[in-house]
């Protein structure tokens, strides 16, 4: 597998690391249990895992959206900053006024 400079292989690291941490964080609590967990602890957990996936989604989403913005406010200062130099440059000069 070659690395394309992608992040695909950083990103699939990050996946199985949650995974595991998922997995330690509710296996090791059930094995351990002194008595038998119930559905509506599994219907609160699922719920908190379901809310805070929104959550990274929406924070992912915004990132994005920003990086965009911050892109074309870049792209629009350096048209601008082109403009301005155009101007400057192509002024007609009024100091070198010849007196009859």
């Amino acid at each position: 597998m070659g690395n394309n400079g992608s992040g695909g292989s950083a990103a699939g690291v990050l996946v199985l690391a949650v995974i595991l941490a998922v997995l330690l964080s509710v296996g090791i609590p059930i094995l351990l249990a002194p008595e038998q967990v119930k559905l509506s602890d599994w219907l609160g957990f699922a719920g908190s895992l379901a809310g805070s996936l929104v959550t990274l989604i929406a924070a992912g989403i915004a990132w994005r959206a920003v990086q965009h913005q911050i892109a074309a406010n870049k792209i629009l200062a350096e048209r601008q900053e082109a403009a301005a130099l155009n101007l400057v440059r192509n002024r007609p000069r009024t100091d070198r006024v010849r007196a009859i």
